[in-house]
């Protein structure tokens, strides 16, 4: 039986759904040289940061936080949150506020292995594959040092490499934001790394770019 509702109920329905509903993709770099996973001072911040943008959000929208560092790991984390009238954007941004915040303490527990290699490339190619790019954002917590079978982690910090230039533009339409580029590492060498994930995201087709140290 096909079931109807009144329409001051339907029309209530209407209202707290987004005619384009929004997903916030945010990405944990927990490789070892990445700060967010070692002092507790720095996650929280970084878990202040990623709660504010989400508390924007509205019902019908939804988070999706995931733990990456070397591409295919299977000792990752994946939390789907869809926001609703029970799981509010407040009471969502608190949850994953306090899971970024807790990073340091699980890994001292010995429950979050630090990843050996940084594969932000692979991490946004194919969540951008998976999720698109149609009213979506990508967050990404990351000290931006990539070290995977891309480039050399030590020629891309002194320059005697770059990042690869995209064969296609697989992030064409995406708004990209990368939080903590260049931390723990001198000014001139977090300067080049800046500069290296700005080109990158241009040549991927991103929207919108945002390369942050802080």
């Amino acid at each position: 039986m096909k079931a109807s509702f009144p329409l001051s109920v339907a029309a209530m329905l209407l209202a707290t759904t987004p005619a384009y509903a929004e997903t916030i993709i945010v990405g944990l770099d927990v490789s070892a040289s990445n700060p967010l996973i070692a002092e507790s001072g720095y996650a929280a911040d970084k878990g202040r940061q990623i709660a504010d943008e989400i508390r924007k959000l509205s019902i019908g929208d939804t988070v999706i936080v995931e733990t990456f560092g070397a591409h295919g790991s299977t000792s990752t984390t994946r939390l789907t949150v869809p926001l609703s009238n029970r799981i509010r954007p407040d009471k969502a941004a608190a949850y994953v506020q306090g899971f970024i915040g807790k990073l340091p303490q699980l890994v001292k527990a010995g429950k979050l292995r630090p990843a050996g290699e940084t594969n932000i490339v692979s991490f946004l190619r194919t969540r951008a594959g998976r999720y698109g790019c149609d009213n979506t954002r990508y967050i990404v917590v990351t000290d931006g040092r990539e070290s995977s079978d891309v480039v050399d982690e030590a020629a891309l910090m002194s320059g005697r490499a770059s990042l690869p230039t995209p064969s296609q533009p697989w992030l064409s339409r995406c708004h990209v934001r990368l939080i903590g580029v260049g931390q723990g590492v001198p000014s001139q060498v977090s300067f080049r790394l800046v500069q290296q994930w700005q080109n990158h995201l241009k040549s991927a087709g991103a929207r919108s770019i945002q390369v942050q140290e802080d």
